[in-house]
C-alpha cells in the first residue's frame, strides 16, 4: 500500500474542485491516485482515502443493444423512458458550494454526448426513472448516468458512470465500438487496447463462412480521417486491426485486441469500417458503413478528469 499524507502532493496532479477538497481536507488525511494508494477497507474517492465505497451506477432499462425502430418522421426525436440504479449515492439537489460530502450528489444523464437532464431525487436501489430524447438517426446512440457531487465535481471511481448503448434501426447495416466508449483516456504507455463491436442488419464471420445477408469483419483504423480514408488506398491499407470471429458467425458483439502505434499525449480517434469476405469495404447502397469515436491520449492522469463523455464502465455500451 503505497499512501500520501497531505502534505507532500509532488507528482500527483489536481484539477479543479478536487485541488479545493484536498486542500480543505482534515490533516492527516491520506491523499491516493487509486484504490491501491489506500488501507485495506478504504476506497479512493475524488483523490482522498475514504472509509465508504463510491458510488455505482447502472441503467437498467432500455436493455443492452435495445433497437428503436426508425419513425416515418426523422424530424421528431425518439422519446424513451429510462430507469437508473445503483446504491452509495444519497441524491440532493446541486448547489454551488465546495464542501461535497462523499456519498452525496446527483446524476448526470448524457445521450451521445450532450447533458440531457439531472436526477436529483428518488432512491436508487430501488431504480429511478426519466425520459430522454434520441435524434432518429439510423445507428448507435450512447446514453451514459454520471454520477456527481452536489458541487458538480465528478465521482472518479469506474463504478460511477453507467452506460448504454442502443440503435435507431432503419433495416441497413450500421457499427459501433463498444468499448472504447467515446473519450475514454488512454494512457501514451500502454501498447495495446481492447475493442469491442457491435453492428445491426450484418453478420461477423469467419474469413471463409459465407451467410445470407450482409456480412464479413471489420478493420480498425488509428486516426485515420473517415470516410475519406475508405478511398484512400495509401490510407485503406494501414488499419491496425482486423476483427472477425474465429470459427463461428457472429451476430452478438465481438472483440479483439489492437496494437497502438507510439504517440504522444492528446487527442486521437479509432475508426470502424465493415469489409466484405474480400476485404472490400461492405457497400450499402453504394456507401461506407464505418464509425469513428475520440479517445485521449494522456501521459500523467490526473487523479481526477471530467469529460463529458463517460468512461470505461460500460454494460452494453
Amino acid at each position: 500500500m503505497v499512501a500520501l499524507r497531505l502534505a507532500p502532493l509532488s507528482g500527483l496532479v489536481l484539477v479543479g474542485c478536487l485541488a479545493q477538497r484536498v486542500d480543505e481536507a482534515p490533516s492527516g488525511t491520506f491523499v491516493c491516485a487509486e484504490e491501491n494508494d489506500c488501507d485495506d477497507g478504504e476506497h479512493c474517492i475524488l483523490g482522498i482515502c475514504e472509509a465508504a465505497a463510491g458510488p455505482r451506477l447502472e441503467i437498467r432499462h432500455p436493455e443492452a443493444f435495445d433497437r428503436l425502430a426508425m419513425p416515418d418522421d426523422p424530424s421528431m426525436p425518439i422519446a424513451i423512458p429510462i430507469s437508473i440504479g445503483g446504491d452509495n449515492l444519497e441524491l440532493v439537489e446541486p448547489h454551488g458550494s465546495s464542501d461535497d460530502e462523499p456519498g452525496l450528489g446527483y446524476v448526470e444523464v448524457v445521450v451521445d454526448g450532450e447533458v440531457v437532464t439531472r436526477v436529483t431525487g428518488g432512491n436508487l436501489v430501488a431504480g429511478v426513472a426519466a425520459e430522454v430524447a434520441i435524434a432518429a438517426v439510423p445507428g448507435a446512440h450512447r446514453i451514459s448516468a454520471i454520477a456527481r457531487t452536489p458541487s458538480g465535481a465528478r465521482y472518479d471511481n469506474i463504478e460511477s458512470t453507467g452506460t448504454r448503448l442502443v440503435w435507431v434501426d432503419d433495416g441497413r447495416p450500421h457499427v459501433a465500438f463498444v468499448q472504447p466508449w467515446p473519450g475514454k483516456g488512454i494512457s501514451v504507455q500502454e501498447t495495446s487496447v481492447e475493442v469491442e463491436l457491435a453492428a445491426i442488419n450484418f453478420t461477423f464471420v469467419p474469413f471463409d463462412v459465407d451467410v445470407e445477408g450482409p456480412h464479413g469483419h471489420a478493420h480498425v483504423h488509428y486516426d485515420d480521417p473517415f470516410p475519406a480514408c475508405a478511398a484512400d488506398p495509401e490510407c485503406d491499407c494501414c488499419y491496425v486491426a482486423v476483427v472477425a470471429p474465429e470459427s463461428q458467425s457472429a451476430q452478438r458483439p465481438i472483440s479483439a485486441w489492437l496494437e497502438l502505434p507510439p504517440a504522444a499525449a492528446g487527442d486521437a480517434t479509432l475508426s470502424i469500417i465493415l469489409r466484405d469476405n474480400s476485404h472490400a469495404p461492405l457497400l450499402d447502397d453504394g456507401a461506407t458503413v464505418w464509425e469513428t469515436v475520440p479517445i485521449v491520449r494522456h501521459d500523467i492522469p490526473p487523479i481526477h478528469h471530467d469529460p463529458t463523455a463517460a468512461d470505461e464502465h460500460t454494460d452494453g455500451g
